[in-house]
């Protein structure tokens, strides 16, 4: 969009929003961190700079950071109709079978599930039926999803917008 505008204006910012009562305060924890030694910063396709999706992906990827993940989950959200974030498609499958793995409903959305079946996961999720939502680059932006109260990020960013 760089190539079509020369400036980008902000209407409202997220300090503002809460400010005024439309955004809930964030509380934030950070569980263990990833190593990313050797993970590059390029350009991103939103511009600006982000990290290298794939040596993005490498890095938290692990089996300890996966299951770390969950165990967060089960520390500080549990029973939180949740979203969580990964990095891409082989990240988001690891990090939903591991919360099925500690019998943790868990639901995946990726850019290729049909919007009849996200609509399920949607009612799924609201009712208590699942969980977790488990997404790569979806369920982000206009997501209107008043009865998430927990979202994960496990796909680190330099990025504002995400």
């Amino acid at each position: 969009m760089g190539k079509q505008f020369e400036e980008l204006v902000i209407a409202a910012t997220s300090k503002q929003l809460i400010e005024t009562g439309f955004l809930v305060p964030l509380v934030g924890f950070q569980p263990s961190k990833a190593d990313l030694t050797g993970v590059q910063i390029v350009n991103s396709t939103e511009g600006g700079k982000d990290y290298h999706k794939g040596q993005l992906a490498h890095a938290m990827n692990k089996p300890a950071l996966v299951a770390d993940a969950v165990a967060s989950w089960k520390r500080f959200a549990e029973g939180r109709p949740t979203l969580t974030f990964a990095v891409d498609l082989a990240h988001a499958a690891a990090l939903q079978a591991q919360f099925c793995a500690h019998g943790i409903s868990a639901e995946y959305c990726d850019a290729d599930t049909p919007m009849e079946e996200r609509k399920a996961i949607r009612e799924r999720i609201r009712t208590g039926q699942s969980k977790v939502a488990v997404s790569v680059g979806t369920l982000t932006t206009g997501l209107d999803w008043p009865f998430i109260s927990c979202i994960q990020l496990c796909r680190p960013t330099r990025s504002e917008m995400l």
